[in-house]
Formats: structure tokens, sequence, C-alpha cells
């Protein structure tokens, strides 16, 4: 992880924000196996029926991961992964916003937009954290 101090003295408005940020990036092999069998029992006469399962997969991810912090208790997080599988791409974008308002309190929110090859996921999270 990078982790720099950011100047903004040049920025007349932003002049007086002491900001820190950090940079990760990360290129990830995933592998997924899944298997086992999959038993229906109908009721009626027939006899129950199952079918085995079983399917292997390897794709790259990558990741790009951005922190800013301001005034030491405003942190805005952003996130972008990318995983290439042969059935298409899984794109996931985040922010995550945490206010602190002690050393161990914090009120966080939490955004996620996933895009799979047949379909998109979003969820919106606010909570309170307790830092321990």
């Amino acid at each position: 992880m990078i982790k720099h101090k950011a100047n903004l003295k040049n920025i007349p408005f932003l002049s007086t924000i002491r900001a820190h940020y950090g940079v990760f990036s990360l290129l990830i092999k995933n592998s997924e196996r899944v298997a086992g069998d999959v038993s229906v029992d109908p009721t009626g006469p027939t006899p129950k029926i199952t079918t085995p399962i079983s399917e292997n997969s390897t794709y790259a991810s990558l990741s790009e991961n951005l922190t800013l912090r301001f005034f030491h208790f405003v942190e805005l997080q952003g996130k972008y992964l990318t995983g290439l599988k042969t059935e298409g791409r899984l794109d996931s974008i985040g922010a995550m916003l945490n206010l602190y308002l002690s050393k161990s309190l914090a009120v966080s929110y939490r955004f996620k937009h996933i895009n799979l090859p047949k379909r998109s996921n979003e969820y919106h999270l606010l909570g309170i954290a307790l830092i321990i």
C-alpha cells in the first residue's frame, strides 16, 4: 500500500484541508471449485433422483483501491474490482464514507454495485462502527 500526504496548497479553496491518501493495487489469480450432488425425492412412487454436479473455474482479478482521509475524522474509500472470466467480466464498484466521532466510534455508509454476466446487484448500508 502506498500512503501519501496530499499537497493541496496550490488549490485556493482546498488550501486549509489536511488530507492523506493511500493507493492499493492488486492482481489475483482466483480458483473456484463446485462439487456435490443434487437430490430430488418427489412424492409418489418414483425413485429418488440424484445428479452429480462439478465445475472448476480459474480467472484473474484486478483491484484498485483509493483511500482519502481529511482532518483525521472523515474517511472516503473507493474500490474497483474486475474479474476476467470466460463467461464474461465481473465488475464491482464500491464506496465507503466513515465519520469518526471518537477513537472508538464511527458512523459508516457503504455503497456497492456489482455487474455479473447476466444481472447486477446494488446495495446501501448505513450503520455505527465500534473500533476495538
